[in-house]
């Protein structure tokens, strides 16, 4: 049982918890502790009073998990509406990761509780102090079974499983919902960069074209600008007009092909 394991007789329990886990036993040795605080778990032999405890204690750590993924989750929701940041980020899907582990171990202790429930002869065994009897072992051997209390306490906890599972698939989901979102925006940003890219891309392609020709035409062509004249240079000081056409107009060229080139990207959609 994730994430206590046990060995339960009929006088005595032998529980392990993982590194990090003490504090789950304080709880559990307070339930098992004699006399039992509890009148029904009192009532119960010890080795199902010890079943009770370690079920009970595994439910409530699983509980307190769920509402600290919960808690977290709405946190970093509620920062994920005001901006992406990659702290958020890598929260929400490690937050995701623990919730699949927390799943996965409900679904294996509800396997593992049905299968029980499944095996009578697995649950009249589970009475250790009555087996102790001589008449009982005989009845056990004549398939005569007790399964009364043992089944109405696996039914109960089955139950808070169930719940259990429904709370965490209400989480898994809003979970999920929010890294669709996070994704949809990234890929809106991404979609954003490649757009600003392209753009950019295509003005660099005319702005060489209009390079090309003037390096191509312009230095084979005199500007007509005097070295030194004593009038300000004016338009007048240009004795060969064709460069200064060549120049203007290539520049004029690019800008209008560069104009002309974002509209019919834009209009056909490639822009959107």
């Amino acid at each position: 049982l994730d994430p206590i394991r046990g060995i339960v007789t009929s006088r005595s329990a032998y529980i392990v918890v993982p590194p990090g886990a003490d504090a789950m036993l304080s709880p559990l040795l307070v339930k098992l502790t004699h006399p039992f605080p509890d009148a029904q778990q009192a009532a119960l032999p010890f080795e199902l009073a010890a079943l009770e405890a370690i079920l009970t204690s595994v439910l409530d750590s699983y509980v307190q998990s769920l509402d600290r993924i919960a808690k977290r989750t709405e946190q970093n929701i509620a920062a994920l509406k005001a901006t992406v940041n990659p702290t958020v980020i890598s929260e929400l899907y490690q937050l995701k990761r623990e919730l699949d582990e927390i799943i996965d171990m409900v679904k294996a202790l509800e396997g593992a509780l049905d299968d029980i429930q499944q095996d009578d002869p697995t649950m009249a065994r589970m009475y250790l102090t009555a087996l102790e009897d001589p008449d009982a072992q005989s009845r056990l051997d004549r398939g005569e079974y007790r399964t009364e209390e043992v089944e109405g306490l696996l039914d109960a906890f089955a139950l808070e499983i169930d719940a259990i599972r429904t709370q965490a698939s209400f989480l898994y989901e809003q979970l999920t919902a929010a890294t669709v979102q996070l994704d949809f925006r990234l890929q809106t940003k991404r979609n954003v960069l490649i757009l600003i890219d392209m753009r950019f891309g295509l003005a660099m392609m005319w702005i060489a074209m209009g390079v090309c020709v003037a390096s191509t035409i312009g230095m084979n062509l005199h500007p007509g600008i005097r070295a030194v004249s004593p009038e300000p240079k004016t338009l007048r000081n240009f004795d060969n007009w064709e460069w200064l056409q060549i120049t203007v107009g290539t520049t004029l060229g690019m800008c209008l092909g560069l104009g002309l080139m974002n509209a019919g990207l834009h209009w056909s959609g490639w822009f959107h």
